[in-house]
């Protein structure tokens, strides 16, 4: 693997716009760059796996925005982390942290609940990832530490493995979580020398994954995957969000879990929509979800079921979907929209 070649496709993600347009067979109506609220960005690798005649494809969804007269419903900040950001740590739990590292990401994905995420106010800038990670070291309530964005390894390798390294030297930290859409947006990220960081970690290190869709995952990032799923001392995870006309069924979600085995991850979570402002075209209705997943409980062992979820600003930890109570399901909706009879 090249150490530096998905610096390029990187950079050249910030024109996805137009390579969409290269590649795509079939006409598609597009909002220019400009029009994009949360700028557009798509690298080439992602692109590749879009079907070129289908203006549907599950792929292209789930970073174009339809052409159609927006809603806009929902909040810019859905999981309140603003009230618990200090420093760009964010920490709602007692035992576990998180840092938001970086505003940048590979692939900019229309539903992101942090796209109106203030980054300037409350990210670790490298200025200051050391008063960070004092705080961390101050706190011996905490065991767990999880690296965020943006994304996380869009950090150099160098300034990656100062960060990790300097969490990995306090004691009382047993694991380090990174959540990265890189090996599914930008497999080439996964070079031999950020395997080398993985591999010299004291913590228990957990990589989550995002991908949503079975055809994410092509044979470059099967390798990938697997690479990082044979390293000694590392968990592999992925998480999805339940996305309307993108893996709202049956066959999708059951073909993603037994995909994901095969490139060695586990399904860890599937989460409900956070209603971020713009997203309300994503949502799937409360009685679709009841039985979608009920008939996956019926299908799959329990090692490939993710759990599906919900976070709730101000709760102590996600809420299974089943535990979700008649109001909390009620707020599942963008103010403004109909709630299903299902829900009431």
């Amino acid at each position: 693997m090249k150490k530096n070649s998905w610096k390029r496709d990187f950079k050249e993600a910030s024109n996805g716009i137009e390579l969409i347009q290269k590649h795509m067979k079939v006409a598609i109506p597009l909002y220019s760059q400009e029009e994009y609220k949360f700028h557009a960005k798509i690298p080439a690798s992602f692109i590749s796996r879009i079907n070129p005649e289908d203006p549907l494809d599950p792929l292209l969804l789930q970073v174009m925005d339809p052409l159609k007269d927006k809603v806009n419903l929902g909040i810019k900040d859905p999981l309140n982390e603003q009230a618990f950001s200090h420093q760009g740590l964010i920490q709602k739990y007692k035992s576990r942290a998180l840092i938001v590292t970086t505003q940048a990401c590979p692939i900019h994905c229309r539903y992101c609940f942090r796209q109106h995420f203030p980054y300037d106010k409350n990210i670790a800038s490298k200025d200051h990832y050391s008063e960070t990670v004092k705080l961390i070291a101050s706190d011996i309530n905490l065991k767990e530490v999880i690296l965020s964005g943006g994304d996380p390894l869009s950090l150099s390798d160098n300034k990656l493995g100062q960060l990790i390294n300097s969490i990995d030297r306090i004691k009382h930290i047993n694991t380090i979580r990174v959540h990265t859409r890189f090996p599914i947006a930008i497999p080439s990220r996964i070079n031999d020398s950020l395997i080398n960081i993985f591999k010299s970690l004291r913590a228990r290190l957990v990589i989550v994954i995002h991908c949503n869709h079975p055809n994410e995952l092509n044979e470059e990032v099967k390798e990938v995957l697997l690479t990082l799923s044979r390293i000694h001392n590392l968990t592999l995870l992925n998480q999805s969000v339940l996305l309307k006309n993108i893996n709202d069924s049956h066959d999708t979600l059951l073909a993603l879990s037994h995909k994901l085995f095969n490139c060695g991850v586990l399904p860890y979570y599937l989460h409900l929509l956070d209603p971020v402002l713009g997203s309300e075209h994503f949502q799937v209705e409360l009685n679709t979800i009841k039985i979608l997943y009920k008939k996956l409980m019926g299908e799959l062992p329990g090692y490939l079921l993710p759990r599906l979820v919900k976070e709730v600003p101000g709760e102590s930890s996600k809420i299974p979907f089943e535990l979700l109570d008649e109001s909390i399901l009620n707020d599942l909706y963008f103010k403004g929209s109909s709630t299903p009879s299902s829900a009431s």
